[in-house]
């Protein structure tokens, strides 16, 4: 018997103090059924008085479309940013407290639904377990706005009609209610229709029935795994790991894995210490009239993954011999270094002491990877072992992430974006996100608020997180984004490097020599097991003249075919529409932040609408 899903929205009038409720709908999927409908509070009560519990909405849900059937005994609620639609129910003061929050922002209900007494129009009392699911946690970065999901699905989001805003619905459901009500189902159907989607591929792909996607890194987790166990492998035993589970709360128990080597163990905190984020960094600052090419690696992360090679972890040796720290075994070091005083670009850094990432140094003490310690040496620095692990891979061992990469390619080969946005934007978000759940919960600071206690706590690691590999990846990563710079010509400008991008006045032709060295050769015959061709470098535009303002932030003067390169961190313009009132596109928004960026005085904001966390709420 199918689960239906049924996605729900609300709408309601902004005020000072408090919102106050307009309506509540929801678009429902039971197999080839669908329906929809809208419930309309009575404005003149009070605000406590007029909001619906959630045992009252989902019976609203249920009762015209089941009446004189069998009701669901489970449903699923999805919603696009859950903490929005589960916030203007009257009882949310005890939901919040039985669901569980996901990356900082969503409400979900994991592994219990929730039991709700609902009843029909007979007063007949029905019990149906509730299981809460968030579509943004499931969404390309693109897909966060909920209009770009309906592009994905082919399910267009209504626009508002002219000379109407958010801050005005209550005006709009007055003035023109079919147009109120045209606008606000279309959101729960797009959020139906999208986890309806997932869900099929999830079943065309012949995972295991009972597998409800909550966040798209877990979807690529179970993929991954299942993917292993089905050629004869667990990621556990390739990993030399054994699992456990102890109790974190009355209610809630977790799954620990730990080496089956204590020495291992012992040395994790040192992988730990080396694992880093990307190299992120603005080397100029302003206008510039050249003309700037972006460079990004193709694929880097899965690609660093398909490097990893089952670890001999019986075999794990502690040196300070520097030649045992080569490009393509895992190696974690703590490291004294010198560069020549004329090296433009150096490749090894020290952590920022107030959080703001990574600085590169001609000289230091740092922990890193054996990729960034042999392309070092080949840059002629003075180099010090003072502390190091190597591991060495097992003889005839497996690459555990070579297949998932290799998948995910002919997948996405196979759909294109244009004919194929759906299923291309999935396969997409499925490679993105494996080397995030690798790296999951690895550093204390990553902390998480939790509903069940009203606290933080530290974020749990993934089933298949692995210090080792993370570290190891990130630096293989690090050091193929360093090994270009240093082989750019000293005429060469480099505005800027973002994690595996580098946008540059360089040629393509200098390009070609700047990625002939000999970690990206190694980067190069990974893209050939994944994809069959040793191209590892993609143009992702061109511009005759750029602005530089950060790391992550910059715009363009005159881009080839109206393209611009653009990056606008901590500028976020989805709010803003242009004169016909419509999402501005990559072109405008470009002039956007090259307006503001000149017009800027020392004290002005960018204000903009964000999400309000789940632990605000």
């Amino acid at each position: 018997m199918s689960i239906p899903i049924i996605g729900i929205d609300a709408e309601w009038q902004s005020g000072k103090d408090q919102n106050s409720v307009l309506s509540y709908q929801w678009y429902g999927i039971d197999g080839s059924r669908s329906w929809s409908g809208i419930h309309y509070p009575n404005l003149n009560l009070a605000e406590k008085k007029k909001r619906l519990n959630m045992a009252q909405w989902v019976s609203e849900i249920l009762q015209d479309e089941y009446r004189g059937k069998s009701w669901p005994e489970r449903v699923v609620l999805a919603a696009h940013f859950s903490p929005a639609e589960t916030s203007v129910i009257s009882d949310f003061g005890t939901l919040k407290r039985r669901v569980e929050i996901v990356q900082g922002s969503s409400y979900v209900t994991i592994i219990n639904p929730i039991e709700l007494r609902c009843y029909d129009r007979s007063r007949n009392l029905h019990l149906v377990r509730m299981h809460l699911a968030d579509t943004m946690l499931l969404a390309p970065d693109d897909g966060k706005n909920l209009q770009n999901l309906g592009e994905i699905i082919g399910v267009r989001k209504l626009d508002l009609p002219d000379g109407y805003g958010k801050d005005e619905m209550l005006r709009l459901l007055r003035e023109k209610p079919e147009d109120f009500e045209k606008y606000a189902l279309r959101d729960a159907e797009i959020a139906a229709k999208y986890l309806e989607r997932i869900q099929k591929e999830c079943r065309d792909l012949d995972l295991v029935d009972s597998y409800r996607p909550i966040t798209i890194g877990g979807l690529a987790k179970q993929l991954f795994t299942t993917r292993l166990e089905r050629a004869g492998r667990a990621y556990d035993e390739i990993m030399g790991v054994e699992r456990a589970s102890r109790r974190t709360g009355p209610t809630r128990s977790t799954s620990t894995r730990s080496y089956r080597n204590e020495l291992v163990t012992r040395h994790e905190d040192f992988a730990i210490k080396c694992y880093h984020g990307g190299r992120n960094e603005c080397f100029l600052f302003g206008p510039f009239n050249e003309t700037f090419t972006d460079y990004d690696l193709e694929g880097a992360y899965i690609t660093a993954l398909a490097a990893v090679i089952e670890p001999d972890f019986d075999k794990l040796e502690e040196t300070t011999e520097l030649s045992e720290f080569r490009l393509d075994q895992m190696g974690y070091a703590l490291v004294r270094w010198k560069f020549p005083n004329d090296t433009r670009y150096p490749c090894l850094f020290i952590r920022d002491e107030n959080g703001h990432g990574l600085i590169y140094v001609l000289e230091g003490e740092g922990y890193v990877t054996s990729p960034e310690i042999d392309l070092a040496r080949r840059m002629g620095a003075e180099i010090e072992i003072l502390s190091g692990v190597v591991v060495p891979a097992k003889e005839g061992g497996v690459r555990p992430f070579l297949d998932i990469g290799q998948w995910v390619n002919e997948q996405r080969g196979t759909y294109n974006k244009t004919e194929h946005p759906f299923k291309n934007a999935f396969y997409k978000l499925i490679g993105n996100n494996i080397y995030g759940k690798v790296a999951q919960g690895l550093r204390d600071q990553s902390r998480v608020f939790d509903t069940l206690t009203g606290s933080t706590r530290q974020l749990e690691r993934s089933a298949i997180s692995d210090a080792y590999v993370a570290a190891y990846v990130t630096g293989l990563v690090r050091a193929t984004t360093s090994e270009i710079l240093s082989l750019l010509p000293q005429d060469v400008l480099v505005g800027n490097t973002i994690t595996d991008g580098v946008c540059t006045s360089a040629t393509d032709e200098q390009m070609m020599i700047a990625t002939s060295g000999p970690q990206c050769q190694f980067i190069s015959e990974l893209r050939e097991l994944i994809t069959g061709s040793k191209k590892i470098i993609d143009k992702k535009g061109t511009s005759k003249g750029m602005v530089f303002m950060r790391t992550r932030m910059h715009g363009s003067l005159h881009p080839e075919n109206d393209k611009p390169i653009l990056a606008k961190v901590n500028i976020p313009m989805g709010h803003l529409q242009s004169d016909n009132g419509v999402a501005l596109s990559d072109m405008e928004k470009n002039h956007v932040l090259i307006r503001e960026f000149a017009e800027r005085e020392w004290d002005k904001e960018w204000r903009s609408r964000t999400l309000t966390t789940a632990k605000s709420m």
